[in-house]
């Protein structure tokens, strides 16, 4: 769920468990920060330039933070209030995988780690989150379609099974072009 957590020290109850051998070689980080919703695009693409495979997939973990950074006065993100009186708002995640899952910090069982994601997925997607999830699947390996993260997506829709790196921009045009039409409507 995404809730605040209850303790005084709530900041602190966020991250489960931080494995330094997938996060960092020394002192060089593997990973980006997370950031908070952001219009600093610099900044933002300089955070994905720093990402670096790892060796495994763990689906659920970036669907989890991803839903984070959309809670209002959930930490640590804390996104801005809605002003719900004026303006509709969507909320919505770009779920994006090189393959499937493989490891979390339970098990390196992918059913049970694709169990768990199903259950986070209908959470999210569920009242009174209403997150419309987009999933995107980059297989340039030859893996099976993610049942997972097809049924992650929205819809059919918002799955998008692609067999080349070079589809991902036109893939994410097509998600951002999606989320920008607008509806007039009395």
């Amino acid at each position: 769920m995404n809730t605040p957590p209850t303790s005084s020290n709530a900041p602190t109850m966020v991250v489960a468990e931080e494995y330094s051998s997938y996060c960092k070689s020394g002192a060089t980080d593997y990973i980006g920060k997370i950031v908070p919703l952001s219009y600093n695009w610099t900044m933002l693409k300089d955070e994905i330039g720093k990402l670096e495979p790892t060796g495994n997939t763990n689906q659920g973990i970036g669907m989890a933070w991803a839903w984070l950074t959309l809670g209002v006065g959930v930490v640590p993100f804390n996104a801005p209030a809605k002003d719900s009186a004026n303006y509709e708002y969507k909320d919505a995640i770009v779920l994006l995988s090189d393959g499937l899952n493989t490891q979390n910090r339970f098990t390196t069982d992918p059913d049970e780690i694709d169990a768990r994601q199903k259950i986070l997925c209908a959470n999210a997607k569920a009242a009174p989150y209403n997150v419309t999830v987009y999933t995107v699947q980059v297989n340039t390996g030859g893996d099976a379609e993610s049942a997972v993260l097809k049924g992650c997506a929205s819809g059919a829709d918002k799955f998008y099974h692609i067999k080349s790196a070079g589809e991902t921009a036109s893939v994410f045009n097509s998600i951002g072009q999606s989320l920008a039409r607008l509806r007039v409507y009395k």
